[in-house]
């Protein structure tokens, strides 16, 4: 499994959460406890595609 982070697409990402002093990024929720539907979202890379999907939140979500 490649490593998250290490592909162009995510680089850019990240760069444009920096500069957009984003907290809630990608790189904040993978070091939090939060829901299977956060979870999914970014295993299957979805939240490129449709990050109000990761905001929306479910019970007992963190974020």
């Amino acid at each position: 499994m490649e490593k998250r982070g290490d592909c162009r697409v995510a680089r850019k990402e990240k760069r444009e959460a920096a500069e957009a002093g984003e907290k809630n990024s990608v790189w904040t929720l993978r070091r939090r406890r939060v829901c299977g539907g956060c979870v999914e979202a970014v295993e299957k890379k979805s939240v490129w595609k449709d990050k109000s999907r990761m905001w929306a939140g479910e019970e007992g979500c963190l974020l």
